[in-house]
This record gives C-alpha cells, sequence and structure tokens, in this order.
C-alpha cells in the first residue's frame, strides 16, 4: 500500500440528479476507498470546509448540457475549474444509469468511478490515459473492474496526482 499523501482533500455533494441516497452513499465510500488504495486522503463533507483546505464540490445531475450533448462519446461527467479557482465535478447521472444497465454493472460502482475520474483531472491527471479509470473513453473491461471493484488508477497516474499534490497545497 502507498503512504496517503499528507494533503487531504474535502469534498462536497449536491445530488441534483434523483439518485437514490443508497446508490450515492455507496459511491461515495468506494470513492474514499479508492482514492485511499491511491495514496490520497478523501473525506466527504456536509458542510463547507475551512478556507485554507484543500475541497471539490461534486454536483450530480441528470444529464449533459451544451456542447456536451454534441460530443461523439457519451460521457458520464466533466470537471471544470470555476473563475475563483474552485474546483467543480458534474456528474450525469441518467448515462451512469445507461452505462451500468448495459454493463451489467452496479450504478452505485459506475457512479463512484465516473466520480473518481472527474476528481482526477481537478487533483492532477488532467489528461486521460490509456488505461484504467482516467481511461478516456471505458470499454467493456473497465466496467467489469468497475463491478468488481477493482478499476483504479494506473502506477502513471498515481504518481502524477502525487506529484501535484504535494508540489501544490491547494488547486
Amino acid at each position: 500500500m502507498l503512504p496517503a499523501v499528507s494533503i487531504a482533500v474535502v469534498l462536497q455533494l449536491s445530488n441534483l440528479s434523483g439518485a437514490p441516497a443508497s446508490v450515492v452513499s455507496s459511491a461515495q465510500a468506494e470513492v474514499v476507498r479508492v482514492y485511499a488504495a491511491a495514496g490520497v486522503s478523501m473525506e466527504w463533507a456536509s458542510e463547507a470546509p475551512a478556507a485554507n483546505v484543500r475541497s471539490i464540490h461534486v454536483v450530480l445531475v441528470p444529464l449533459e448540457s451544451g456542447d456536451l450533448r454534441r460530443v461523439g462519446d457519451t460521457v458520464m461527467g466533466a470537471a471544470v475549474w470555476t473563475p475563483l479557482g474552485s474546483g467543480l465535478a458534474y456528474v450525469f447521472y441518467r448515462r451512469v444509469e445507461e452505462h451500468a444497465t448495459l454493463h451489467n454493472a452496479p450504478p452505485e460502482r459506475v457512479l463512484a468511478g465516473a466520480v473518481v475520474h472527474e476528481l482526477g483531472h481537478l487533483l492532477g491527471t488532467r489528461g486521460h490515459s490509456p488505461t484504467g479509470v482516467m481511461r478516456a473513453c471505458w470499454r467493456d473491461s473497465e466496467f467489469r473492474k468497475a463491478a468488481a471493484g477493482v478499476l483504479g488508477f494506473s502506477a502513471r497516474d498515481i504518481a502524477i496526482l502525487h506529484a501535484v499534490m504535494e508540489n501544490n497545497p491547494r488547486p
């Protein structure tokens, strides 16, 4: 197991999608587990963290909007920075449900994978990888790994996460 990066990340969640609370709760636990396996400490908070704490807001919405509706590949989320420097990870819950059904995977595991992926963009792996949770377009193999609870970061992406977080105390 990798040593945890000394900088923890506090996550806040807004479920605007109508996703069932049990699915969301299981996904939150899986997000924490996947990042812990990569050596990064995550914590979900119900209230806004202090200003000196690294935090990201995760927003579950029903569907993508704007230009994302016109991309060739179906996306399950998007990561953006606000003009004030806050990270926002959007996850499109109906896309998560569609992929979970199509690939016979538990929706909470697919949701967790989508959240992990978008957070990865905000925490340092800004691009995509040929393998693992940061793959741009998941294949059936990624969905099978997600269903089994073994979809995670590649060794390359873990090294990038650690380097960025250690050298940049706040996103």
